[in-house]
């Protein structure tokens, strides 16, 4: 494998005693999309910054294609920037927007016209190329915005939350058409975002920041099936997570007393110790709920009350109090194939033992 096209070093970044960055360590390979995604605060978008030029690092090292970038201004990194403003000037037709940095760079008008068609192109504006801004819906702004980013034909593609200014169904269909360019072009994308579907639809990888650090580097779903933390399992998607003890190991299983009541894991992470104290991550579409019937409770499986039905168009999430606890499980399932209880009834819940995840605690 080559040079990354996009190398952190030991970055770091601190504003006063306040640690936004810690001693961040990333590889970016060429033509790869990746998101950093996390909470608010969780310093994604000060590292991307700090890679576009627009922070400096308070110590470590940026490298891109192998040269280090720390102390070039952004304009001499070969690198551009999409933001959630897309920082139009209102008074220039698209076309005048996307040639405005090439003649800021004296690129000769033919060719920069050129390129400035060629990148409306790319973007399906091209016959809008004489309208302004403000005739345009909030998805062609954001298109434009691409375009002026595109025209230069950077080697890296920063992308701040492009998408959080448009409403969901739009944002939905701008999430395709970026996936698809990034296909059509073969250029590295950086993306940021706290959507985790956004990051899970797009991406060849997701780092999943939190603290200023990444908590975990993987695929979509490796990330969605395999967390290796309680932070990525409750911050990716919805689950069920609940504190249990180790009982031992039988075969390719872990048992677990889990409210008092036996369940066994298949084995996916490091090994385990009796005794030890640990954390089962459960997606609510892994878990199954049936009326309950009279006879020996197998392993993973719980006798619960009803409690809710929530309805939620195509699916319908169902909440149960496990009986002689106070936890709630929920479970999702398909609003054609779910089985209708009422509230107060017994009810049994029950999963498979590859679908749990166990969890350092």
């Amino acid at each position: 494998m080559g040079v990354p096209i996009v190398q952190l070093e030991n970055l770091n970044k601190t504003y006063g005693s306040f640690i936004a960055v810690n001693n961040l360590n990333l590889q970016i390979e060429h033509g790869e999309f990746l998101t950093l995604l996390g909470p608010s605060g969780c310093g994604k978008t000060t590292t991307l910054r700090m890679i576009g030029g627009f922070e400096t690092p308070t110590g470590g090292s940026i490298y891109v294609n192998g040269q280090d970038v720390k102390h070039l201004p952004p304009f001499k990194r070969d690198i551009n920037t999409v933001f959630q403003s897309y920082a139009l000037f209102p008074h220039m037709t698209l076309f005048e927007n996307v040639t405005y940095g090439l003649k800021m760079r004296k690129v000769p008008k033919v060719e920069r016209e050129q390129q400035a068609l060629e990148a409306l192109r790319r973007v399906q504006l091209e016959h809008l190329k004489d309208h302004k801004p403000r005739q345009l819906s909030g998805g062609q702004q954001q298109r434009v915005a691409l375009a002026r980013a595109l025209v230069n034909n950077p080697r890296v593609l920063l992308l701040d939350e492009p998408l959080g200014a448009l409403d969901l169904k739009l944002r939905k269909e701008m999430q395709v058409e970026l996936k698809h360019l990034h296909q059509q072009l073969g250029m590295t994308f950086i993306y940021v975002t706290h959507d985790q579907e956004e990051a899970l639809t797009m991406s060849d990888r997701v780092a999943v920041m939190n603290g200023g650090n990444i908590e975990q580097l993987s695929t979509p779903e490796e990330l969605y099936e395999v967390p290796q933390t309680r932070f990525v399992a409750d911050f990716i998607g919805d689950t069920n997570l609940y504190a249990g003890g180790v009982l031992g190991v039988e075969g390719d299983s872990v048992i677990l007393n889990l409210f008092n009541q036996r369940v066994h894991v298949q084995k996916k992470q490091a090994s385990v110790t009796p005794e030890q104290k640990v954390y089962l991550s459960i997606r609510p579409e892994r878990i199954r709920c049936s009326a309950q019937t009279d006879g020996e409770v197998a392993d993973n499986q719980l006798t619960g009350i009803f409690e809710e039905r929530v309805y939620v168009g195509s699916f319908v999430r169902q909440i149960i109090r496990v009986c002689e606890s106070d936890e709630r499980i929920t479970v999702l399932e398909t609003a054609h194939q779910c089985q209708h209880f009422t509230p107060g009834e017994r009810v049994a819940i029950s999963w498979e033992g590859a679908h749990g995840v166990l969890l350092p605690a």
